[in-house]
């Protein structure tokens, strides 16, 4: 349980989200950086795919990212930094929001957890960060000397094997990810400055080289028939 205090300065650093901005010298420090924002439906693959350019590119680092969800399986030192639901923990990271060290924070629409990076969040010339669809006008604020927004989808058949394979809290909780994934791929189609590829099941390097390839050359690529069959796939499971 929360004191007071800490709950009055954690709801303050919530209520000053839309207005929030980094301080002077993050700001700097994140024009020499570039985000490659991995938009799209939960268990489509970001995490791996991400995972094979980090591998195979020392140019392209994952993003640490920071939050007060509970601690996963697969969380490591390098890609997810936990702030603990005490007052020593809520406090520590609210301090630095307040001191402008956060670049960016977020409250997850169907969990009411808080999202977001630090300064120290950014270790590599391309920086790889799994995205919700409705933060990215927060980091199109931002000033990185590069954004790329890239859509991943995959096959529908496929994508269902893995979504069922994917341990869920609850129904809820599993509907709530199905509308995730719709919201991802309607924004995707709507916005043709981003690009859409496959995490295609029998060629499994090929998105993560699709994607290099995208952000090296600076082009969009759009597998729009693949998302639009994505995602009557999903709304046929949301109802």
């Amino acid at each position: 349980m929360l004191s007071a205090s800490t709950t009055q300065r954690f709801e303050r650093a919530k209520a000053s989200q839309p207005e929030y901005h980094p301080n002077s010298r993050v700001s700097a420090e994140l024009g020499t950086k570039s985000l490659i924002g991995i938009i799209g439906p939960c268990s489509v693959g970001k995490n791996y795919v991400i995972d094979r350019l980090t591998d195979n590119d020392s140019r392209f680092r994952s993003v640490r990212s920071i939050s007060t969800r509970e601690p996963r399986p697969d969380d490591t030192p390098d890609t997810m930094q936990l702030f603990a639901k005490t007052d020593e923990g809520i406090e520590e990271l609210v301090t630095l929001i307040e001191g402008g060290r956060a670049v960016s924070y977020v409250i997850h629409p169907t969990t009411g957890e808080l999202y977001g990076t630090l300064d120290t969040s950014y270790p590599g010339e391309f920086n790889l960060l799994p995205m919700l669809s409705n933060s990215t006008d927060m980091y199109r604020r931002l000033p990185f000397r590069d954004l790329r927004l890239i859509g991943l989808v995959a096959p529908p058949d496929a994508w269902e094997s893995w979504f069922n394979q994917r341990h869920f809290e609850s129904a809820e909780d599993r509907t709530k990810r199905l509308t995730e994934g719709a919201q991802s791929l309607d924004w995707l189609l709507a916005n043709t400055d981003a690009s859409i590829i496959c995490n295609q099941p029998d060629n499994p390097d090929y998105a993560a080289s699709a994607i290099k390839t995208v952000v090296e050359q600076r082009f969009v690529l759009r597998d729009k028939q693949t998302a639009e069959q994505l995602l009557s796939k999903i709304n046929a499971l949301r109802w």
